[in-house]
């Protein structure tokens, strides 16, 4: 007997994506998607499917993205810095230069800890949480 064939995938409703890479997936259902090429990382709510632009102010590149449980959207950058943005915010914070030549991960533990995966150099960086 053959397994039932899983469902048909949906396509999310983003638009002039240009290289989507990293995507992460908030406490309320939010999807958030890191547009390469277009530096910038856009938000899609559950409930409406409306696409938001969050205000991440000299982004090059997004690499990796994370969410936290309070909305605090955690992206790196092509530059190796890790930029922070709290659910609500109209400005980043950058939260450190990691020196990382190709942060290719990024993940937030339940204590605020951000770590952070350094490809080229082969090692994971621990930022401990402020």
């Amino acid at each position: 007997m053959s397994e039932p064939l899983a469902p048909a995938p949906v396509v999310l409703p983003f638009t002039g994506l240009n290289g989507p890479t990293p995507v992460a997936v908030g406490p309320g259902g939010a999807v958030y998607v890191g547009d390469y090429y277009n530096n910038r990382v856009v938000q899609l709510a559950s409930s409406s499917f409306a696409e938001t632009e969050l205000p991440f102010a000299g982004l090059n590149r997004p690499q990796s993205l994370a969410v936290d449980s309070t909305g605090t959207v955690y992206v790196s950058d092509a530059r190796g810095e890790v930029l922070t943005l709290p659910a609500g915010a109209t400005s980043q914070s950058k939260l450190a230069d990691t020196g990382a030549e190709d942060p290719a991960g990024l993940a937030v533990d339940t204590g605020g800890n951000v770590y952070v995966v350094d490809s080229n150099n082969n090692r994971v960086l621990k930022l401990p949480a402020r």
